[in-house]
């Protein structure tokens, strides 16, 4: 019974909600207004100052449409509103008709005021109401209730407003629209196609092809409930930008280049809605801010799914705006060495407030600090030199024994690089407090943590460990990045370029500081040759393989680009 009950409850309450939603009974005028034993169809036929309407009707066949569905919305303009309409053309009625007839039935008030702002058509469409003005028409007589749905005669057609896509293909000498038509390909529709066999192997199917736009898919311009602002730039200001991308989108092949920049600006282009009255930087769909003066704008067209402005020029700044400073979290790795199914509880995903993000990545095991001091002996008047030797170790629990004795240890990072000079930051910071404070022996330092970056460029062949634990493909054979820090310390610190020694060169031991400058960059600067997907690897302390060469600690990696503040 108390089930019953709960059902009879959420039936009333959903009817009421569905009265409110469609208020086909809150005002008396529809009452007044309404037939309610015929159907739509059968009431406009009743009435002659809309016959125009029900001729086109029936030579479309949606007199048949009227007669099958339920609850719909019409527009229906009275006959003088439609005596320049070519009533030959079927194709051409056939589209048109579809612009004044909506699904569900929408009602206006005593005013005959809508209280919503615009209404989605059956062909996808959405028309602009404002109060009983419908897209150029007003309301002369509305709430003609029928069996079937509602009826509204208007005094004029419904301006039929393309979408944004639709638009830009009807202009013509415009690159921009060229570029994004471009990007057209044939596609075999899987849902739609049938297999019919396998030959040597392969399965033969009954293809169906249909037309698909990457750049549509990705900035879906033609969607009609989607509200965008397109830029429709004149060719020389789009060639303008072109220049200005080209030595921040280099590729080796030119072809690539002109396509990857063609995209890029297109895609720019697409700004969020928004009207544009005042001198300012506007929000892009990306993240990046488009510099527009509305006395530049030549021409605006009011599209279905938003605006599209026709501008002689624009501008896209570079610094910290197309190319930003980037932060990059330890925890959104893409890969890492050891898994946990080479070894078990290798790396530790922590909760730290203190961190970028609330969160950190460790590698337990072990390290070795060697300190050297020199002490005067007065007898045999001569220098003796002295070091210690002291042991570091990192675990996640106090009954955790087991160590990672892996070289060059790594999480691996694949990040979009322009073709531009970076300086790289990292936080690796190591709060493990036996590794800085309650020294038993009163020589022994806090901890120093060194960790290594590895870098293989956009275009070149990935970075890989090798099974002697050497990674290959780096940028460079003979230099890496690497950081140093301070247990105990939490700061940002400046990667640096370091050359490798003849001892231990598969882990780089960081005693040789790289001097002077090359292809790749000086000491703290990376040249990056090309724009694309760069990979990176963090990896383990380097000062000596195998069984000390575990620990690792990383909250997150920054990398600066070095662009012309002006650009």
């Amino acid at each position: 019974m108390q089930l019953k009950s709960i059902y009879i409850s959420f039936f009333a309450i959903t009817a009421v909600v569905l009265l409110t939603a469609c208020e086909p009974w809150a005002e008396d005028t529809k009452l007044k207004n309404s037939d309610l034993d015929k159907t739509l169809l059968e009431l406009l036929q009743a009435n002659p100052e809309v016959s125009t309407f029900v001729s086109i009707l029936q030579k479309t066949g949606y007199d048949l449409f009227l007669q099958e569905e339920q609850s719909l919305t019409l527009f229906v303009p009275v006959n003088s509103a439609l005596k320049d309409m070519d009533l030959n053309n079927v194709d051409s009625l056939s589209d048109w008709i579809k612009n004044y007839i909506a699904y569900l039935s929408f009602y206006t008030n005593e005013a005959k005021q809508f209280k919503i702002d615009e209404i989605q058509m059956i062909n996808g469409k959405k028309i602009h109401i404002a109060g009983s003005a419908i897209s150029g028409a007003n309301v002369v007589q509305s709430n003609l209730s029928a069996l079937n749905g509602v009826i509204h005669i208007i005094d004029n057609t419904i301006i039929n407003r393309k979408n944004i896509w639709e638009y830009l293909n009807e202009q013509t000498g415009y690159e921009q629209t060229a570029i994004i038509r471009s990007f057209d390909e044939r596609v075999m529709d899987k849902d739609k196609s049938v297999q019919t066999g396998v030959i040597n192997g392969q399965f033969v199917y009954d293809t169906v092809w249909v037309m698909q736009n990457m750049f549509l898919n990705n900035y879906p311009i033609d969607n009609e409930n989607r509200l965008f602002t397109y830029i429709l730039l004149d060719n020389d200001a789009l060639e303008l930008l072109k220049t200005k991308y080209e030595k921040y989108f280099v590729q080796k092949d030119k072809e690539t280049q002109d396509r990857l920049i063609a995209y890029e600006l297109a895609s720019d282009l697409v700004l969020k809605h928004q009207t544009i009255e005042q001198p300012g930087r506007f929000e892009a769909e990306k993240d990046i801010l488009i510099d527009i003066d509305p006395a530049d704008i030549r021409e605006t067209y009011t599209a279905s799914n938003g605006i599209v402005y026709k501008i002689s020029r624009a501008d896209i700044k570079i610094y910290e705006n197309k190319i930003k400073s980037k932060i990059i979290e330890a925890e959104d790795y893409v890969e890492r060495w050891p898994n946990d199914n080479s070894t078990d509880d290798a790396w530790a995903l922590r909760y730290r407030n203190w961190a970028s993000g609330g969160q950190d990545m460790m590698l337990k095991g072990f390290t070795r600090n060697t300190i050297e001091w020199d002490v005067y002996d007065e007898e045999g008047d001569s220098i003796i030199h002295n070091s210690q030797t002291f042991t570091f170790d990192v675990k996640y629990r106090d009954n955790d024994n087991v160590a990672i004795k892996k070289s060059n240890a790594y999480l691996k990072f694949n990040l979009p690089l322009y073709s531009v000079d970076y300086n790289i930051y990292w936080v690796a910071y190591d709060d493990i407090e036996k590794h800085y404070t309650n020294f038993t022996d009163t020589i022994q330092q806090p901890m120093v943590l060194e960790q290594k970056l590895f870098i293989s460029f956009p275009g070149e062949p990935e970075l890989l460990r090798e099974s002697d634990a050497k990674i290959s493909n780096n940028f460079s054979s003979n230099t890496v990045f690497a950081g140093k820090s301070i247990a105990g310390i939490h700061e940002e610190s400046q990667l640096m370029r370091y050359t490798v020694t003849s001892a231990n060169a598969e882990i780089f031991i960081l005693d040789q500081p790289f001097t002077g400058a090359d292809s790749f960059g000086d000491q703290t600067t990376i040249k990056c040759p090309a724009y694309g997907t760069a990979t990176f690897f963090v990896t383990n302390t380097p000062r000596e393989t195998d069984t000390n060469s575990g620990i690792m600690f990383l909250d997150y990696i920054k990398l600066i680009p070095l662009v012309d503040p002006n650009d």
